[in-house]
Order: C-alpha cells, then structure tokens, then sequence
C-alpha cells in the first residue's frame, strides 16, 4: 500500500500530492492517507485545505472545527520505510490506522446516530483525491470501496484488497465490495471478509428470478435483491449485513406483468442485519394489468410483499403487496385483488417488525379487492409485536369494490412490551352507493409478565360519489389479550359509514366505536 502522500484539496480539487512511496502489504496498517468530516457533512469544497500530512506522525486522529458546526477528523498514517507499519513508526500511543478505527472515530463525534452525513475522502497515488458522501451506517462499505479501488491497482494487494469486477463479482479477501453481474440472476459478490458491502443481486428476466444480494464481512451491509422482470421472475432476497455491523440488504422488487391472468411476481425478503444494523425492507410485489375483450373475463392478481429481514435489535418492515387493475375495457366477469403485504421481520431483543402494505386494486365493470396488509412479526424475547399493515384501496365504477384487511398485529415479547396494533382496513371506494371498506386487522396478543394486548385496526370507509362516506364501512379488529396483569387492547373503531365497532381484548379494554352514519 502508500504512504507519504501529500494532497491539498482547493475547492473540492486536488491541487498536488508527493511522490509516493510502496511498502509491503501491511493491509491494516499502511492504509492511504484519509480524512472524514462529520456532524454534519459539510459538501467536499467546503473542506478548504484539508491536508494530508506527510511527514511522520502518529496515526492518532485529531478532530478540528470545520464550518456549520461541523467536525473534520484526519487521520495520519506515517512516511514509514518500506515494511514498516503505520504503527511501529509512530509513537508508542499510536493507534493502529485501519478502517475499524476510521469508523469508530467519526461514530463517536457523530452521536451515534447511524444516519448522520458523513464526507469521506481518500488520496489515491495515481489518480484524483476521491470523495464519498454516505452515512455512518453505510461507513464501512464506503471506506471499502474506496481503498478497493486504490489497492486493486497494486499487484499482489489486490488479492486482499479491491473492489468485484466483472469477471470477479467478490470483493478483496480482506477488504473491497462485491460487484453486480452484467448477466441476468445471478447473486451479488460478497464483500471483503474484515470491511465491504455485498454486491447488488443484477435483474431477473421473463422465468428467472432476480439475484441475491451478496453478503457482507465482519462490517459492511448486504447488497440489494435483484428485481423481477415479468412473469415468474420474483425479486431477489437481500443480502446479510456485517457479522458485527451491518444492515441487510432490501429484497428486490417482483416483476410486473400485463396479460389475461395476469399475477405479479413476488418481492424477495430481506437480508439478516449483523449484530449492529437493521434488517433489510421487503421487496415490493410485482403489478398485474389485465388485457381488455376478453369474453370469458380475466383475474388479475398483485404479486406478494416480501418478507422482512430479521436482526439483533432493529427488524425489518414487510414489503408492499403489488397492484392489481383489470385495464381499460375491462367485461363484468373480470376481476382484480391487489397483492398482500409481507410479514414483518423478527427482531431478537427489540420490537417485531411491521408488516406491509397491501396492494392496491382497480376495475371499472369487473371487481376490485385490496390486497390484505402483512402480518406483523411477534416479538423475541423483549418487546413489543409489529403492527400490522395496512389493507390496500379498491376502486371499481360498476362492480364490487372491497377494501383489503388489516393485518394482524404480531404478539409481545415476555417482557417489557405489549401486542403490536392490527393495520387498518382499506377503504372501498365504488361510483353511485359506495364501497365496502376492508376489516382492521386483529391486535396481538401480550404474552408475557404485564403485557397487554394491542388495539385492533380500524375499519376501512365505504367511500361513493364525490368521496362521500355512503358505502358500508369495515369492522374494527378485535383487541388482543393482555397476559399476567396486562390489560386487553382496546377495538377499532368501524369504519364510515355503520361499520361495527372491533371487541375489546379483555379486562381493561373498550370496544371500538361503531362507524358513523351514512353521509
């Protein structure tokens, strides 16, 4: 790797840099000469002078006031010889400069907070300073890809340090980010071992499903799923984050189709997080359109939500449901239903994830049904249950229109917490009389020592002409049970109009209001 690069940037510019010299592949140490700016990140030109020293000094971090409040921290490898460490030629207190500590550094000035903004910038020996705005979250995949692309340059670094190409879709053995294939389905390389993000799974075709988003090292997220691409082709499934730190990656999108009977493909599921990091967001289901003048009448169906990705402390949300429409020219006998929300993904100390969405459905003569909202996921150990998601919309001018379900909420943990919410019924919505709003979904249940239950989701509203509330309104769910001293959770409310109110969960709880009148 380098060292004893000097740069000055000037507006964003890198003006000059020295000679550099080579030393043996210390990959832990000899790293290229790097500053990070934090809290909150100031845009590269704002880092007037930002200099890379390059006499000897220890690889310590010093932190100084940049403007806006903001916080510039260098890191200062030493000029060393050749096979000698950052490390051993600075001062005994010297840290070792690696990217752990480039992390840990820059978290620590920024709170915590894993979505402060964060300008990244790294001198490379032969080409222009490179700069990265990203996140302290996604640190480590951006150091990665930048000290990639410096050490895939040098022979023999470039075994343990470079970015996936191509023809090698893996990261570095140590450290690099995967790359995402130029040919359909195929999974995402993986990222270095110690630092990288998985390479993103490349788009589906007609019958292949999406790729794999490829998996992380010790610190980096998992690559993002594939997406679908037409019939039968559903997203790919997120990649896992960093073992240590690291979010999943989301599961790609299913793939949309138009034809007579036509379902969308399903979205892939979420990555697992690492330890430190949040569960990757469900795919999204793929869209169905029907083709018109069809005599014996056409069912469109939305593809499946995926399912959210599991972790540590922050689960994943399930995805969308995709839409349904019957097109335009649509016969009585056609029909609709927009597809259903994915699970939430568990979490195993914290709350459950929440589920999604239902789709959304639309038909003129023919029926249209919302899809149902995704369950939410129960809680592990410690908290509470997700909410479940909300049923998706109809809309139909002659025919039938049904608001989808809510989902039910998911069940609390054994301690601290409560049942998750049910979602929301979808409302109905139909030319003249009015809709029928969808149910809201069941609240989950407390299992634990004084866990009480969740509230049930309200109805969905019977919506008619000119949006008024004329159609018949969903039930509220029921309110789940409270457990050992927990109260029940209360019903949701029905939906407008005369939709009933949901039951309660049991002592404690209040049944839900009965929709109002019609309008």
């Amino acid at each position: 790797m380098t060292t004893a690069v000097s740069a000055t940037t000037v507006q964003g510019e890198r003006a000059g840099a020295a000679e550099p010299t080579t030393s043996s592949p210390r990959l832990l140490h000899d790293q290229p000469l790097l500053a990070a700016a934090a809290l909150p990140s100031p845009a590269p030109n704002a880092l007037l002078g930002a200099q890379f020293g390059a006499a000897a000094q220890a690889a310590a971090p010093s932190v100084n006031s940049v403007g806006h409040s903001g916080a510039l921290i260098t890191f200062l490898p030493t000029a060393g010889a050749s096979g000698t460490s950052a490390r051993s030629a600075a001062a005994d207190s010297g840290p070792e400069f690696t990217p752990a500590l480039v992390t840990d550094v820059v978290s620590r000035a920024g709170g915590g907070d894993p979505n402060t903004a964060v300008t990244v910038l790294v001198a490379s020996s032969d080409g222009p300073l490179q700069v990265v705005t990203t996140t302290i979250a996604d640190l480590p995949g951006a150091l990665a890809g930048l000290l990639g692309d410096i050490g895939g340059r040098i022979p023999f670094v470039n075994i343990f340090v470079r970015n996936g190409t191509p023809d090698q879709l893996d990261g570095g053995l140590l450290i690099g980010n995967g790359f995402t294939s130029l040919s359909s389905g195929v999974d995402g390389g993986r990222g270095g071992l110690l630092l990288g993000n998985g390479g993103a799974g490349s788009a589906g075709d007609v019958g292949i499903d999406g790729g794999n988003g490829g998996t992380a090292g010790l610190f980096g997220s998992g690559g993002v799923g594939g997406a679908g691409f037409g019939l039968n082709s559903d997203g790919g499934d997120g990649g896992r984050g960093g073992l240590l730190v690291g979010n999943g990656g989301a599961g790609g999108a299913g793939g949309s189709v138009t034809a007579v009977d036509a379902v969308g493909s399903n979205g892939g599921n979420g990555g697992t997080s690492g330890f430190f990091g949040a569960g990757g967001t469900g795919g999204a289901g793929g869209n169905a359109t029907g083709v018109a003048g069809t005599l014996s009448g056409s069912d469109v169906r939305g593809g499946g939500g995926g399912n959210g990705g599991s972790s540590t402390f922050q689960a994943g949300t399930g995805g969308q449901g995709g839409s349904a429409s019957t097109g335009n020219g649509d016969a009585v006998n056609d029909s609709a239903t927009g597809g259903q929300g994915g699970t939430g993904g568990v979490a195993d100390v914290g709350d459950g994830g929440r589920g999604g969405a239902g789709g959304d459905a639309t038909a003129t003569a023919g029926d249209a049904t919302g899809g149902q909202g995704g369950a939410g996921a129960d809680a592990s150990s410690i908290g509470s249950g997700g909410r479940g998601g909300d049923g998706g919309s109809s809309t139909a001018t002659t025919g039938a229109s049904t608001g989808g379900a809510g989902g039910i909420g998911g069940d609390s943990g054994l301690a601290l917490g409560g049942g998750g919410r049910g979602g929301n019924g979808g409302n109905g919505t139909r030319s003249g009389q009015g809709g029928t709003g969808g149910a809201g979904g069941t609240g989950g249940d407390g299992r634990g020592v004084v866990t009480g239950g969740g509230r049930g989701g309200n109805g969905g509203n019977g919506v008619g002409d000119g949006n008024v509330n004329s159609g018949t309104g969903g039930s509220g769910g029921n309110g789940g049970s409270g457990s050992l001293g927990g109260f029940g959770g209360n019903g949701g409310n029905g939906g407008e109009s005369n939709g009933s109110g949901g039951a309660s969960g049991g002592f404690g709880g209040s049944p839900g209001n009965v929709g109002g009148s019609e309008v």
